[in-house]
């Protein structure tokens, strides 16, 4: 009689052992790719997981069902299981007007845009000027980097930095004319520097003039002059413009005397777009000669200027 108690008293004390073996990796949880969550399956114990490591913690960077099975001297033995999903993130990408021209009203301002992918929508945008909108507008008077910060519906953040080069262009004795590099037409290499008045600067930029100190733009990046392709020229009133150019361009059409008669910004390239697409504005009875400029406000200028006849 007494050595049953003692064998009952052993297997009680066996079964508060086991009892006595706690685990517990916590509830199934999520983190963004790129993260890693480290499970703890407590100090003191012996560990089995389920890649066959053998430390108290186990570091986690993909998708899956993970366990661990815990023991110890005394005989205790338990284990715990958790699932784990890392959601993908999100990416940013800015894009916008990287140079902008303070004296000239019309290239003063620009936007940048908070270009999205991936992730899971919808999004909380967070720009560095406060701003929340996928797009802002930004007018400034020194360089200026701009950081948007972005988080999806699982919480993952991506971010990305976009300088915004300002160039003063302001000249005259009140400062309120502009600063041009004028190129000669067939003398590029005698280009030198011009101060005139804002309304003449649409006849100029028409003739390969651009903005600000001789060389500035060349300055910032050497690139090759870009190609302008339009057919039909003459045209009838409808043409279709090539320009395998990539960027922010601005196109112009401009008559002799200067004047601005329709204008579109976009992003190159551009492949046989027409006309009407790129200037809806532009009155298609017009029967003179008239000039189409494309200028890159990514920091080129451009380097050709075709005249179109429209009839």
């Amino acid at each position: 009689m007494r050595l049953l108690a003692l064998c009952l008293f052993a297997l009680f004390f066996s079964f508060q052992s086991l009892a006595q073996c706690p685990v517990d990796l916590g509830s199934d949880t999520s983190a963004c790719v790129g993260q890693n969550i480290i499970l703890d399956a407590g100090p003191g114990y012996t560990y089995l997981w389920s890649d066959s490591s053998t430390a108290q913690t186990l570091s986690v960077v993909t998708s899956g069902t993970y366990w661990v099975s815990i023991s110890n001297t005394s005989g205790c033995m338990n284990s715990d299981t958790v699932n784990v999903v890392f959601n993908p993130s999100p990416t940013v990408q800015i894009s916008g007007d990287s140079i902008l021209y303070w004296g000239y009203d019309l290239l003063e301002c620009g936007t940048l845009m908070a270009n999205l992918y991936g992730g899971t929508p919808p999004y909380d945008i967070l720009w560095s000027n406060g701003e929340l909108s996928t797009s802002i507008v930004v007018c400034d008077t020194l360089s200026t980097s701009y950081i948007v910060s972005v988080t999806d519906q699982s919480g993952c953040l991506a971010t990305d930095t976009f300088l915004v080069n300002v160039q003063d262009i302001r000249c005259g004795n009140s400062n309120d004319k502009v600063l041009m590099c004028h190129v000669p037409p067939g003398n590029p290499n005698n280009e030198h520097n011009i101060c005139i008045s804002e309304n003449a600067v649409p006849a100029h930029f028409a003739h390969g003039c651009y903005l600000g100190i001789c060389n500035s733009l060349l300055a910032i990046e050497e690139l090759e002059e870009f190609e302008i392709e339009l057919y039909p020229n003459p045209s009838n009133g409808t043409f279709y413009l090539t320009i395998d150019e990539p960027g922010s361009l601005l196109l112009r059409i401009v008559s002799l005397d200067g004047k601005v008669l329709a204008e579109d910004e976009v992003m190159g390239p551009i492949y046989n777009i027409p006309s009407k697409d790129l200037f809806p504005e532009l009155n298609a009875d017009i029967s003179s000669a008239v000039i189409l400029s494309a200028i890159d406000l990514d920091g080129r200028r451009s380097s050709r200027q075709m005249i179109l006849f429209l009839r």
